[in-house]
């Protein structure tokens, strides 16, 4: 029974550490999207076509600057 009592135990402080982890990535998230907001609105984009889309698809072009795709629907924030 004590084993018992010792695995209910570390399911609880495991199932915390989970919880507290889940924030934080939601935070940073969070985080990541505000920034790719800012970068979208103030760098001085320079397009180049990644060419890893296939031949029907539409090709994909990214700032060679801050890493953003060419898609101002990624990064704009919506209220």
């Amino acid at each position: 029974m004590k084993y018992i009592a010792q695995l209910v135990n570390v399911n609880s402080i495991l199932n915390k550490k989970i919880l507290e982890l889940e924030k934080e990535i939601i935070k940073s998230k969070e985080e990541i999207k505000k920034n790719n907001n800012i970068l979208w609105n103030s760098c001085d984009h320079d397009w180049v076509d990644q060419q890893d889309s296939l031949m029907y698809e539409k090709s994909t072009y990214r700032c060679s600057k801050c890493k953003l795709i060419n898609d101002y629907r990624l990064y704009t924030i919506r209220r």
